[in-house]
């Protein structure tokens, strides 16, 4: 069933995430035990950031690169796993985004 809203207020976030590769699964699990099973992860080719200035990703060592993350999930949901992420990329490093979600067509959501 396509679901699609277009209203100022979905109800929805997306919770976006920049992190070490190497941290992957602890971040997945923190999401999962939000409530928040889907997700899209992609390695990131290159970036450019506060902690190690512009860098280009060659994937020589399992673990090296940056991964982005984003989910869509019901705003206490990701609220909650806002809060359950922010002291992990304090020490990991990274980025953690929430936004609002002004319209969704996508295959399956409640």
């Amino acid at each position: 069933m396509d679901v699609v809203n277009r209203s100022s207020d979905t109800g929805w976030r997306r919770l976006e995430l920049v992190v070490p590769e190497l941290f992957l699964d602890r971040a997945l699990e923190v999401l999962q035990a939000a409530g928040l099973g889907g997700y899209t992860a992609l390695q990131v080719a290159q970036s450019k950031g506060a902690r190690s200035g512009e860098v280009l990703y060659d994937g020589v060592l399992p673990g090296s690169n940056n991964v982005w993350l984003f989910t869509l999930g019901q705003a206490a949901r990701v609220e909650l796993a806002f809060d359950r992420l922010r002291p992990l990329i304090d020490q990991w490093g990274g980025l953690l985004l929430v936004s609002d979600v002004r319209a969704i067509h996508a295959m399956g959501l409640p």
